[in-house]
């Protein structure tokens, strides 16, 4: 099932060391020929980064070590007409044969991509009569591309009674984790059992990767995402030469692709060390729809396709974990999904407990979790275990964790004397705190103010405050590395400078009236009059606009002492506070007469 396979470069390339011309070498049939495919079947159907799709075998050259020798007799006459194979002097391609036959080896599976997408349900139906037992289906390439034939191919098959196995082709090692689980991916949305066989497709080039760690990050990868039945499919050569360790992968776990110039015979099979042998790619069918050619394997390990309805179901994979990370009122767990599972238990321990707690039941779908059950400054950890039914996945001990520091409660911001008081709430277990500023302009920016040592003190004093100009404070709380969340838009306020007061007069010579005179503050929207009289408590008595300066009380009795204060206040509406009142602080003394 190889697209090619570089048959027509090789028939050339012997036709002009055989000194024949070139326009007498027939061009070879192709399991992926690009004249077979039909107009709508796609060359990277679902790629977004130009990768190619690549077909099973389509960069492994024949084998030449192999003499030519002639094709077997066939019993019956095929259906269709295969093109003629080349003459002995210029067979530079796999010759075609044309199974069932017993001479040839056992025709146990067959793969197919979107290069097949020509083939029926009677196709299919043909292979499984004609002896095929099991058919691998192209899934993916790299990490975009999905054959869009692939469900299709699925249903043909199970539907004729032969079992499916899946494969990825390997578009770049040094992105193999990331290619196996959008393998995974594509393989539990078309809703195929975790217990599917998954084969990596690894062929290309050689040059600059470490193929055999390749290979074992593939199967890592698809293990944490609950495949557990992992091939590797490879040229002869590549074992070979080092190219893919079979020690190291294991040789039952390998299938062999490895293409002679000569017939395939029964009599005579080769590479029976490994899993499976993949030793034609021009394999005819009698009976198929269109004239096209198949890649044939012998399987040698009984279970080297499917696994046996009667094994034992394995326990789930163990979850891979992604992170824990913080928000301002909670902490998202995040991991990779396992396909096939019922759901997940999520567990936690807090500080420095020493046991997990299962704190969450999770959908198996889901591929994260928000704990909003979180408080004060504290260390959380989590790990997870899937279940299937009754069986339940190992766990990671160490899990993943985070620094949870809460967010502190803004309480208040008062205006003083010459500067602006901010307080905020405790924070439990907080290393200190961070307080920023910021003017009530829109698009302003945050400024750090202030780092204050301590989870006790929870206020900070404002000295760098001018008369008439707006601020929002807020305040992140802290232990070690990590910094909590913090309240926006913030808390704001107007500072407002204290009115100065100017000594209590007699109104008018002969009245008992008080006059009150004070220094205006700066933006002010008015000013409050507030008076007590002997030692009673301050009373507010009067409320002046912007541009009044004094004040005369004259509800006053002969003989009694008043004492007087004065505040100035401001009223202001924004976009993002709303109405806002500030205040400015008054002279807690005042100024008293005695009429």
């Amino acid at each position: 099932m190889h697209f090619l396979k570089k048959s027509l470069a090789f028939a050339l390339t012997m036709a002009l060391l055989a000194g024949a011309f070139l326009a007498l070498a027939p061009a070879p049939a192709s399991a992926q020929a690009a004249s077979l495919a039909p107009a709508s079947a796609p060359q990277a159907s679902g790629s977004v980064d130009n990768h190619d799709n690549h077909a099973m075998g389509s960069t492994i050259a024949p084998d030449a070590s192999h003499a030519s020798v002639p094709a077997p007799q066939r019993t019956g006459a095929p259906l269709v007409t295969a093109p003629a194979p080349l003459p002995p002097m210029l067979a530079a391609a796999p010759p075609n044969i044309y199974p069932p036959d017993a001479s040839l080896p056992r025709t146990d599976a067959v793969d197919v991509a979107s290069w097949q997408s020509w083939m029926t349900q009677a196709d299919f139906n043909t292979l499984k009569l004609s002896g095929v037992k099991y058919v691998v289906v192209k899934l993916t390439e790299g990490t975009t591309y999905s054959n869009p034939y692939a469900a299709q191919q699925i249903a043909y098959a199970k539907a004729a009674g032969l079992k499916v196995a899946a494969y990825h082709y390997v578009y770049d090692p040094n992105s193999i984790a990331a290619e196996a689980r959008h393998f995974a991916a594509r393989a539990d949305a078309l809703g195929l059992p975790i217990s599917t066989m998954m084969i990596e497709d690894a062929e290309g080039t050689s040059s600059g990767y470490d193929w055999t760690a390749a290979s074992l990050t593939f199967a890592k990868t698809l293990n944490a995402a609950g495949f557990a039945n992992v091939r590797y499919y490879c040229s002869l050569s590549w074992v070979t030469s080092g190219v893919m360790n079979a020690t190291t992968l294991g040789p039952k776990n390998m299938w062999i692709a490895q293409y002679f110039l000569s017939t395939p015979s029964s009599s005579a099979l080769q590479n029976t060390t490994y899993g499976a042998w993949q030793y034609s790619s021009r394999a005819y069918f009698t009976g198929m729809s269109a004239s096209a050619a198949l890649d044939v394997s012998i399987q040698y390990r009984s279970d080297f396709f499917t696994v046996p309805a009667s094994a034992p179901v394995p326990p789930p994979a163990t979850p891979l974990l992604g992170s824990a990370k913080p928000g301002a009122s909670s902490v998202t767990i995040t991991w990779h999904k396992i396909a096939g599972i019922d759901g997940y238990y999520l567990y936690r321990k807090a500080g420095a407990a020493t046991s997990w707690t299962k704190i969450a039941k999770v959908a198996p779908s889901a591929t994260s979790y928000i704990d909003s059950k979180v408080s004060g400054a504290t260390k959380y950890a989590y790990t997870l275990r899937a279940y299937k039914g009754s069986l339940l996945s190992s766990y990671n001990p160490t899990g993943v964790s985070a620094t949870f520091v809460a967010t502190p409660a803004l309480k208040s911001v008062i205006n003083g004397k010459g500067y602006t008081k901010f307080t905020w709430g405790k924070v439990a277990g907080a290393q200190g705190y961070r307080v920023y500023r910021r003017t009530a302009a829109t698009g302003s920016s945050w400024v750090r103010m202030a780092v204050i040592s301590g989870d006790s003190i929870t206020s900070y004093v404002d000295k760098k405050v001018t008369s008439g100009v707006a601020h929002a404070y807020m305040v992140r709380a802290y232990t070690g590395s990590s910094t909590g969340g913090y309240k926006s838009p913030g808390i704001y306020i107007r500072y407002l400078n204290m009115p100065q007061l100017k000594p209590a007069v007699r109104a008018k010579s002969g009245s008992n009236a008080i006059k009150v005179t004070w220094v205006g503050s700066k933006n002010a929207d008015g000013y409050y009059v507030y008076r007590k009289r002997g030692s009673s408590g301050w009373t507010r008595v009067a409320s002046v606009g912007p541009a009044v300066r004094s004040w005369t009380d004259t509800k006053t009795s002969k003989g009694a002492k008043y004492t007087y204060t004065v505040r100035a206040w401001d009223k202001t509406t924004t976009t993002t506070w709303g109405t806002v009142a500030s205040y400015s602080s008054r002279n807690p003394t005042g100024v008293s007469f005695k009429p």
